[in-house]
């Protein structure tokens, strides 16, 4: 019974969110339309009439595809609640990586990237179909799936230490580990920033 009402209650968090994400894209949408007709008052030496009537209907295209990925995470989402994809993926790279920290890390990180995969299709259509044919792309084929490749690469590299090290906070420390969490986030951060 607590099962399922927490489910329930997710999958009306996730619905809610939803709406209100398309409900503020409408109110924005509207507002944009509205602007198509004239240059901003000020913006007129900046801008000619074509590039702006162009700019704004990319932002209008690009509105209403962000609306479908929007239903499709939601859709990935409650396949992921309801079907157990996430124990199942949990279950089979814990036997694979073991259930020590580093282990635990390492599968944490598969299962992110396994399931960011699923955004990779609309990540590719919007770039080389989307924002091409508005003339807005300027990358190819092999930067955009090298970019990808890299990010997998650095999430692996940086990520599996940092959750390493959030795990063995929480195994080591169980009543302060959560501070002791942010100070190594922030510290990282800090690091990063520099570097």
């Amino acid at each position: 019974m607590w099962v399922n009402s927490v489910t329930g209650t997710v999958v009306f968090l996730l619905l809610t969110k939803l709406m209100g994400e398309i409900l503020l894209e409408k109110i924005n949408n509207r507002h944009i339309f509205r602007q198509r007709g004239h240059i901003p008052h000020g913006f007129e030496t900046f801008i000619d009439e074509s590039t702006y009537q162009r700019s704004i209907d990319y932002t209008l295209v690009k509105s209403e595809f962000k609306e479908i990925c929007a239903v499709w995470g939601l859709g990935l989402d409650i396949a992921i609640i309801f079907f157990g994809i996430l124990p199942l993926l949990f279950q089979t790279f814990t036997n694979i990586f073991g259930t020590n920290i580093w282990g635990q890390a390492i599968t944490y990180l598969t299962i992110t990237m396994i399931l960011s995969f699923f955004t990779i299709p609309a990540s590719w259509y919007r770039q080389f179909r989307l924002e091409e044919s508005f003339g807005f792309n300027r990358s190819t084929q092999a930067i955009f799936w090298s970019d990808k490749l890299k990010g997998y690469v650095i999430s692996l590299l940086f990520g599996s230490p940092l959750i390493a090290a959030m795990a063995y906070l929480f195994q080591e420390f169980p009543h302060s580990w959560w501070i002791l969490a942010w100070g190594t986030l922030m510290g990282f951060q800090v690091v990063m920033i520099v570097l």
